[in-house]
């Protein structure tokens, strides 16, 4: 028997003392051919240190379905997901406290179909972003009536997906 579904979750009493960079080392001395069958992986609950790097994941080659709700994420670097993405298939990243997300994930996760849950987040929905909110728009979620804009305040809890953000640049002579 192989093992292919992998729950990791730090209990509240450990929650704050330890910070995750490379859950596979919860594993301890594990071969890397055992991180490569995994197809399931449920990090809920892990503090990153509020930032996910580009190499927390990068020995997870084969899952399809990885569950970081919860994680206190605010930022998840560029590429974050690179290694994973040719196998990925659902990326579930509620609860976190993310505002933006790399467009060139979004991107590649649009055109190969991979469901991204972004639910409960605090998106920020303004002109600087607007790329990503576009993206978002597009990405499968089935959390999308939980996907809301958190600033600025005047789009505050509306959902990304009817959000109408105006971006226009005045010209002064």
């Amino acid at each position: 028997a192989s093992l292919n579904n992998l729950v990791l979750q730090q209990t509240e009493e450990s929650c704050c003392s330890n910070t995750i960079y490379d859950p596979t080392e919860w594993l301890g001395g594990i071969s890397t051919t055992a991180y490569s069958i995994l197809l399931y992986v449920d990090l809920s609950g892990t503090n990153f240190n509020y930032t996910l790097n580009g190499n927390t994941f990068a020995k997870l080659s084969a899952v399809q379905e990885l569950r970081l709700v919860n994680c206190s994420l605010s930022t998840i670097a560029e590429n974050v997901f690179n290694r994973i993405l040719s196998t990925l298939k659902s990326l579930d990243l509620r609860y976190n406290q993310l505002q933006t997300l790399d467009g060139e994930f979004l991107a590649t996760a649009i055109t190969k179909g991979i469901s991204i849950e972004l639910g409960w987040n605090m998106w920020r929905c303004d002109c600087d972003n607007i790329e990503i909110i576009e993206y978002m728009k597009q990405v499968k979620n089935n959390f999308a009536a939980d996907t809301v804009c958190a600033t600025p305040t005047e789009l505050a809890g509306i959902q990304i997906s009817s959000s109408q953000i105006s971006c226009y640049s005045e010209q002064f002579i």
